[in-house]
């Protein structure tokens, strides 16, 4: 019983009922609403809308596809080299595999270098 009542003083409570959303929310939202107003009234005061989206929206634009591009780069790089490192293991992998069947076709399958049976 005390453990439930532990945990009952943790819980934040966000509704009072089914529909009606708790004092907390709605402060919350707005606060959030009064602060995005303001900041958009000042940017629209104080900002030229046409430069931004003219010039300087363009340029933010043009970095991000450079970047994009070259991070685009470094990813195929990585991929590739991944890639041939795989098929270069898969490689030697095949290769010992057929030296092994040459020496066991060789040396008549059950017999090593050495001589010895391997039964």
């Amino acid at each position: 019983q005390k453990t439930k009542k532990t945990q009952q003083q943790r819980t934040m409570v966000l509704t009072t009922t089914g529909t009606r959303s708790a004092p907390f929310i709605d402060s919350l939202y707005w606060a959030f609403s009064y602060l995005l107003g303001v900041l958009a009234t000042r940017a629209s005061e104080n900002v030229n809308v046409f430069e931004v989206l003219l010039l300087h929206f363009p340029n933010v634009l043009g970095q991000n596809v450079r970047v994009y591009r070259e991070m685009r780069r470094v990813a195929v790089e990585k991929k590739r080299r991944r890639v041939a490192a795989e098929a270069e293991k898969w490689r030697k992998h095949q290769m010992e595999a057929m030296r092994e069947n040459r020496g066991e076709r060789f040396y008549g399958g059950g017999v090593n270098i050495g001589g010895s049976t391997s039964h």
